[in-house]
């Protein structure tokens, strides 16, 4: 109930705009390199399995 009342005093607020390019350019970071993330992933279970 907090984070849902939190994210309607964002979205509805001017102060909260700022905060959300910040999120926004993030995730688009993110967005283009979560291939790599699940490759490294793969290759620690493949490390961790090993020994």
């Amino acid at each position: 109930m907090l984070f849902l009342l939190l994210a309607v005093v964002l979205t509805f607020s001017g102060r909260g705009q700022p905060f959300f390019h910040l999120v926004q350019a993030g995730l688009s970071s993110v967005w283009k390199f979560w291939p790599l993330g699940l490759i490294a992933i793969g290759v620690y279970i493949l490390w961790t399995r090993r020994k």
